[in-house]
């Protein structure tokens, strides 16, 4: 191009932008058994790209007397949430579980069919209270809030092998929240 007076955004590289302040935003969480009893001072951290990149500390806490966890002053980014392995662990030894759950058919000898399902939509008395007012609902296992693997009191007979439905993926993985609009 031999035209002198075409210009482009490469003659000047800094441009003069003026913003107000970044939104800010907050995120709810409420722990609850699988009777609807609340998990009271839950051990908790979260983490997302701005605390590991460490532009903001760490966000931790405890979940109030109603089991809430309040995570304020977010970006509009993902946010993970992790829960102390081990309190979290002894507290739900002491909870009872539903007596029906969703189950898939049982596998025969040699099958790879996973022995537990990701829970059905409309199957937790819990959710319906949720969707009712007005919430979003998530079904979570022991392994998808845990910071870390919890410690046995009595050491598993196989200690790679994790109990089943508590540690489906056979790897401890923490909530992540992505913001919906």
């Amino acid at each position: 191009m031999s035209d002198t007076h075409h210009r482009t955004a490469t003659v000047c590289t800094y441009n003069d932008v003026i913003v107000d302040k970044q939104k800010q935003h907050w995120v709810e969480f409420q722990l609850r058994g699988e009777q609807g009893e609340r998990l009271a001072n839950m051990l908790w951290r979260a983490v997302n790209d701005a605390t590991r990149v460490d532009c903001t500390s760490e966000y931790s806490g405890l979940s109030d007397a109603q089991g809430v966890i309040r995570v304020d002053g977010l970006h509009s980014i993902p946010i993970t949430l992790l829960v102390a392995a081990n309190l979290l662990a002894e507290e739900l030894r002491t909870r009872r579980l539903r007596c029906a759950r969703p189950e898939p058919h049982r596998p025969i000898v040699g099958e790879h069919t996973p022995l537990h399902i990701p829970q059905r939509s409309g199957f937790s008395p819990i959710e319906q209270q949720a969707i009712a007012a007005g919430h979003d609902y998530h079904y979570l296992r022991v392994a998808q809030l845990c910071d870390q693997q919890p410690s046995f009191d009595a050491p598993l007979s196989r200690p790679k092998q994790l109990p089943a439905f508590h540690f489906p993926d056979s790897t401890v993985k923490a909530l992540k929240c992505v913001r919906s609009e």
